[in-house]
């Protein structure tokens, strides 16, 4: 829904507005700050310290570079960093792509850690928030633009994106399993469940009940899916927000999420996990890439 919101919001204006809001209290609040600090603070010797002077002011106005002098510290209103983010849709920057901060996981990577998407709150604002951005990889496109919402539990997630893309790994366990029992049960060296009768044609013939080949393939089937982000795969690189974007570094996170509409744009393919709100942002930043609709309905019916 951010995506959406960032790349739909310009377009939705028709052109850039004239003045921020923003950039207008933010002055207000600093002209007013300089005409209520400036006859308290007065002129600041070289001998002596500002601190007790700068942890009076209010917080728009924060700490300046330099306490030479009252107007050099009403002078450094926070604005520029205030307003980055509006200058970015004001001058219809939105699908512009911050290459600095492109970080892309890999899918079988993104499958080996769990945690990721069961335990999300682990590393929001914590170290391992810094540490996991770090070891993403710099990169200059996306194959694929995961599309999903925390409102989802994360196994079902996991189970969805275990099907789509380690299906080939699991039939071909599957056909290994079915194959060894096969044979097995041939040689007579795994025992059956009893035995039956059946006549066909006036012919009767003795058979045994053996279910072994039914349950060696469903838990070879399953094995298969579990051991595939470990299995080699055709290397694909994802937007995965938790990982992409850094979640404890506040000026990195608000530039990752104002660089949503551009890391849309580098994207290949949008795969949709649970609803449509991204589908307008996405062809509007890449009107080439794919759309692919994979509710997670239907591996859990699978399963």
């Amino acid at each position: 829904m951010l995506a959406a919101a960032l790349v739909l919001l310009p377009v939705a204006l028709g052109a850039p507005s004239a003045a921020c809001p923003a950039l207008e209290q933010g002055s207000l609040q600093a002209e007013e700050v300089q005409h209520t600090h400036s006859s308290e603070l007065g002129p600041v010797s070289s001998g002596e310290s500002c601190e007790k002077y700068l942890n009076d002011l209010p917080p728009l106005v924060g700490r300046a570079n330099s306490c030479s002098s009252s107007a050099a510290v009403s002078d450094a209103p926070m604005v520029a960093k205030v307003s980055s983010k509006y200058l970015i849709l004001e001058e219809m920057r939105h699908l512009e792509v911050d290459f600095e901060i492109t970080r892309g996981i890999q899918l079988q990577q993104a499958l080996r850690k769990p945690g990721l998407w069961l335990w999300p709150s682990h590393y929001r604002n914590t170290d391992r928030s810094s540490a996991l951005w770090q070891s993403m990889t710099t990169v200059r496109s996306f194959d694929i633009f995961l599309s999903h919402t925390w409102c989802t539990p994360g196994r079902w997630k996991i189970l969805s994106l275990l099907m789509q893309f380690g299906w080939p790994h699991a039939l071909t366990f599957w056909s290994i399993g079915v194959s060894v029992m096969a044979y097995l049960r041939w040689q007579l060296l795994v025992p059956g469940w009893g035995n039956y009768m059946l006549t066909s044609r006036g012919v009767t013939y003795e058979c045994s009940h053996s279910p072994w080949i039914i349950i060696s393939g469903w838990v070879s089937l399953v094995i298969g899916l579990m051991v595939s982000p470990y299995l080699p795969l055709r290397t694909t690189f994802c937007f995965f927000d938790i990982a992409s974007i850094h979640q404890s570094d506040e000026d990195l996170k608000e530039r990752g999420i104002y660089s949503i509409g551009g890391f849309l744009s580098v994207s290949n393919e949008l795969r949709i996990l649970w609803s449509r709100f991204e589908i307008a942002a996405f062809r509007k930043a890449n009107p080439r890439g794919q759309i692919v609709f994979k509710p997670l309905f239907v591996e859990r019916a699978v399963a």
